[in-house]
């Protein structure tokens, strides 16, 4: 242990028995005394060693005292003088008090003066010292304090505070050990060379820094005084001599770790001073870390969302089973550096877990884990990550009593980590990522990002499973509805022939008769020669049309000629009707499509055109019919009044151009609508080519188009 030791005074008078007088009086007050008889002899003592103060005679044989004085103040200036003698003016007196002397005493000195006199010099002696030493203290605390509040990394923190501390120390070597958990861990230790990779940790009470954890207060150890806590390996580890161990404390009062300095520099013991010191420096250093680790989490966080946002970006896109199984085996075991994965998925109607997606070392074990299949209940690990419904770490697979050996053997695992995959509330999988060349250690950050991955992958395989189920719904609606208007068609054409073959002939037949009786009936019956010629009239009106209706309800030029004819029919007719410049543009040897798309399109361009007479007010009306690569496009333009398709919303949305986008869906198609307000509007079907021998390349429509018009009256 340190000692505080005893002021040293000098003497300096020419008189033997002032000399012993005074040196007795100094010894019996507590002070170290040693006495000179000459200037010369006091500046030698005063150069060989420090003295706290000095009592000095004015009056010496060699020199004066007061240049005595100037040359104690040059060399030791915090030496402190008290002038003693019993000749010196009032004018002396004062030159001493202006060169730096701190009291004046007259002789004869009466014992009680004296040392008080003493007492007050040293005290106001110890009170300069103690402001320099904290003036010392609060720079050096400043300096130490700019120099590690500006570093955030936490390792780089840590060597900055265990530089500055064996500076501010004046130390060989030093240390910092963090707590982790039940143990104190070393994380970064100077040897005065250079930074050493020590693996050591101390338990609660275990060698100094232990102790330290117990109590919670600073340490001072030399070699001279042994220690039972400061054992043999711990000495020829470090190579101790002595040491300086203080606690490191956060600003909730709570014990985080220790700063200990090691063998102060030159062989000097390590003082009080120093020991303030350390305790100054952890008290700055717990603050440091404390924000260091704040920016830890901070930016481990951030980390964290970015690799997630990455991850939900990624598998987002998908909306097959399949494909968004293969994305995530790609990139959850780069995100989490391992290399193994594999997804178990729960099949609730069959109430078992099977194997999913894998990705591992080889073919066969992916082949191999997605063969697995285990019965809920009586699937060991994966009931009990899906009951406990949270993350579950293995660093030893082999060791886990509930997995199978042969699967371990089989799938090359050593390590692994499960999570459940949960959406709404329900369990739909296990998520598990593995190490394969040993036992792994996951961090609390590896199950974060776990964690989260499987959350998001959780909503994406039920996102899938739900597009699936609706893409299943839809097909099957959009083959009832291409059933239903099959239906139709095939309902249409029965009533087409019926009205044709039926009350056409009917029809036909009555005028025939008529014919027979308006030659039969003589002249001289006018009257019913007129009758007959006005219901003759009215019959081939109603004929004429029943024959349009037959028509409207199903072509027959569509069932025995095929789309080209039937669009012309219906161009020429509603180009009549309406006084339209109708241009139909096809490509040259266009072929004859399944009845359904023949169909599909006749009706569309129907509709389109009734759209068109019914709202566009326009004068000439484009169908384009093309082939482009493997689609077929119909496109119908008008260079009426158009309107903004913006405008309408779902409410006010046709029936004809639902009806148009409906008869394209079911085609596997798409329609597209093109329109501004006093520019017309352009509808564009697209369809893909049926599952046919493919017919030649299309030659452009510009090059060769068959064009053929009606100019309306």
């Amino acid at each position: 242990m340190v000692t505080k030791s005893e002021p040293r005074i000098l003497i300096v008078d020419d008189e033997p028995l002032v000399r012993r007088t005074l040196a007795e009086i100094i010894r019996n007050g507590g002070f170290s005394a040693t006495a000179v008889s000459r200037g010369k002899e006091a500046i030698g003592e005063i150069q060989r060693q420090f003295y706290h103060l000095v009592l000095l005679d004015l009056n010496l044989p060699d020199m004066s005292g007061l240049d005595v004085v100037k040359h104690i103040k040059h060399h030791s200036p915090k030496t402190e003088i008290v002038i003693i003698t019993g000749y010196a003016s009032l004018k002396t007196a004062i030159e001493a008090l202006e060169r730096g002397v701190m009291a004046y005493v007259e002789k004869p000195v009466r014992p009680n003066q004296l040392i008080a006199t003493i007492n007050s010099v040293l005290e106001k002696q110890r009170l300069k010292f103690e402001n320099e030493r904290m003036l010392r203290q609060l720079s050096a605390l400043l300096y130490f304090a700019q120099d590690i509040t500006s570093e955030l990394e936490l390792d780089e923190l840590l060597r900055r505070i265990v530089i500055r501390a064996t500076e501010l120390t004046n130390a060989e070597k030093g240390f910092i050990a963090l707590r982790e958990g039940d143990v104190l861990q070393l994380r970064q230790y100077w040897d005065g060379r250079c930074w050493v990779d020590l693996e050591m940790a101390w338990k609660r009470g275990e060698g100094i820094p232990g102790q330290v954890w117990v109590t919670e207060h600073p340490y001072m150890y030399t070699k001279s005084d042994p220690d039972p806590l400061v054992t043999p390996s711990v000495l020829s580890a470090f190579q101790l001599e002595a040491c300086l161990c203080s606690p490191i404390t956060d600003t909730m009062g709570r014990f985080i770790g220790v700063l200990q300095v090691i063998n102060k520099v030159g062989d000097e013991p390590f003082t009080l001073d120093d020991l303030s010191m350390l305790q100054a420096l952890s008290r700055q250093a717990a603050i440091a870390i404390e924000n260091a680790r704040l920016y830890e989490r901070q930016k481990e966080e951030a980390e964290i969302s970015t690799s997630l946002l990455r991850v939900a970006e990624s598998i987002s896109q998908f909306t097959n089973l399949d494909e968004l199984l293969g994305m995530a085996s790609k990139i959850v075991p780069g995100l989490l550096g391992c290399d193994q994965f594999g997804l178990f998925l729960l099949d609730r109607a069959k109430n078992i877990f099977y194997g999913a997606k894998a990705r591992g070392s080889s073919a066969e074990q992916e082949a191999a884990f997605c063969a697995l299949k285990f019965r809920r209940g009586k699937a060991g690990i994966l009931d009990e990550v899906t009951e406990r419904r949270e993350a579950m770490v293995l660093e030893d697979v082999a060791r886990e009593q509930a997995i199978d050996p042969s699967y371990v053997r089989q799938l090359n695992l050593r390590s692994c980590l499960l999570v459940p995959l949960i959406a709404k509330g329900d369990v739909v999988g296990v998520m598990g990522v593995g190490y394969s060349m040993g036992p792994h250690r996951f961090t609390a950050r590896d199950i974060k990002i776990a964690t989260g991955v499987a959350h998001q992958l959780a909503v994406a395989i039920e996102n899938a499973n739900l597009f699936a189920e609706v893409s299943s719904h839809k097909a099957a609606l959009q083959r009832l509805s291409m059933r239903l208007a099959n239906v139709l068609e095939e309902e249409r054409a029965r009533i087409s022939r019926e009205l044709h073959d039926g009350v056409g002939q009917v029809l036909s037949g009555m005028l025939i008769g008529m014919d027979v009786l308006e030659e039969k009936v003589p002249p001289s019956l006018g009257e019913i020669k007129e009758g007959l010629k006005q219901m003759k009239m009215l019959t081939e009106k109603t004929l004429d049309e029943l024959r349009r209706l037959s028509h409207d309800l199903r072509p027959s030029l569509l069932d025995d000629l095929g789309l080209l004819d039937a669009l012309q029919w219906l161009g020429d007719y509603l180009a009549e009707r309406c006084g339209w410049t109708v241009n139909l543009i096809v490509d040259e040897d266009f072929p004859r499509l399944p009845t359904e798309i023949e169909t599909a399109l006749f009706r569309i361009s129907q509709e389109a055109l009734n759209n068109i007479r019914a709202h566009a007010n326009a004068s000439t009306v484009t169908l384009r019919l093309h082939r482009q690569d493997d689609i077929i496009q119909l496109e119908i333009s008008d260079d009426g009044r158009g309107f903004d398709p913006a405008a309408l919303d779902g409410a006010h949305r046709g029936l004809g151009l639902l009806s148009m986008r409906e008869r394209a869906t079911a085609l596997g198609g798409e329609a597209f609508i093109e329109s501004e307000v006093g520019k017309g509007t352009t509808i564009k079907i697209i369809v893909p080519w049926p599952n046919s021998p493919r017919p030649p390349a299309p030659v452009s429509v510009e090059e060769t188009p068959y064009v053929a018009e009606k100019q309306g009256s």
